[in-house]
């Protein structure tokens, strides 16, 4: 996805829009799997898409379906909760982070200023 499919995303055009929809519909099937191991409360979204409001939001609406239409369990069980899906608060500079930190624990003796 790149910046071109976010400008027809928000032309409205049909098929910009279905292929957003097959992404976050994936893409809540997935964190609904997630969550069936991990048991997460909250899903962050990160990297240079995560500025893509329409992208978490449609990952928003993905999960949420999972949970109220496509709910594979017997739906009084609720074995499993919906989480928060929300955008990392550093977006892109989250792979900036990591890499910092991993540094830091080859090279303890080197600071950061």
């Amino acid at each position: 996805m790149n910046v071109e499919f976010f400008k027809r995303v928000a032309a409205g055009e049909e098929p910009a829009l279905k292929a957003l929809k097959q992404f976050g519909q994936a893409t809540g099937r997935f964190m609904a799997t997630l969550c069936a191991v991990l048991d997460c409360q909250k899903i962050a979204i990160g990297g240079g898409i995560s500025v893509q409001p329409t992208l978490i939001e449609a990952c928003r609406q993905g999960l949420h379906d999972f949970f109220t239409v496509d709910y594979p369990f017997h739906p009084e069980s609720k074995a499993l909760t919906e989480p928060e899906v929300c955008a990392c608060k550093f977006f892109n500079g989250v792979n900036l982070i990591g890499a910092a930190h991993c540094f830091q624990q080859y090279y303890p003796e080197i600071t950061f200023a």
